[in-house]
């Protein structure tokens, strides 16, 4: 008889759009505004208008997925976008550890991301009971055990994530050519 289960779980999910990419930048780069930084060290952030016929686009095709996402874990569908910027980082630019209030759901989606351009990476919500309790005692990182989770960007690879978990993004350290996202929030 097993006894063990699971009882709390971090859903994350994870697709790739298929995307005209260099469309998308060459149309969103006009789009760029000046905009104050939330999270970004060193790099660039702008809201995008949601009105925006190419927005208008990427949104419909993110809401799909959202909805793929949101079934899966028992959440109503989500059909509207709150907001929705890009993130530019060049060489050693970075996003600092955050999370998003007062949404449901959060995502990104890559753009470019040259080699070596830095991951992100989603803390556990239980971090500090980790690394406290358990880190003299693990044998082998896994998902139970593990304070941090990291994944490597990819061009067309979208990420949705509960806006309420906790997750930064490391250095870009290329030194040529910058990471460029789109990220949003969707309520």
């Amino acid at each position: 008889m097993k006894l063990s289960f699971d009882i709390f779980k971090v859903p994350l999910y994870s697709s790739h759009l298929d995307i005209d990419n260099d469309k998308l930048l060459y149309s969103i780069k006009s789009l760029k505004s000046d905009s104050k930084s939330k999270s970004n060290m060193g790099g660039f952030q702008s809201m995008l208008p949601l009105n925006n016929p190419e927005i208008k686009k990427i949104s419909k095709i993110i809401l799909k997925e959202v909805n793929i996402f949101s079934n899966e874990i028992g959440l109503k569908n989500i059909n509207k976008i709150r907001n929705i910027w890009i993130n530019v980082n060049h060489f050693k630019d970075y996003n600092i550890i955050h999370s998003h209030p007062l949404c449901a759901l959060s995502g990104v989606y890559y753009i470019k991301t040259p080699e070596d351009c830095g991951n992100i990476q989603f803390v556990n919500p239980v971090t500090d009971l980790i690394d406290i309790e358990w880190k003299k005692n693990i044998l082998k990182y896994n998902s139970y055990n593990s304070s941090q989770w990291s994944i490597e960007p990819k061009v067309g690879k979208l990420i949705l994530f509960p806006s309420w978990l906790k997750h930064f993004v490391e250095p870009n350290l290329n030194k040529n050519n910058p990471r460029v996202s789109l990220s949003f929030n969707l309520k």
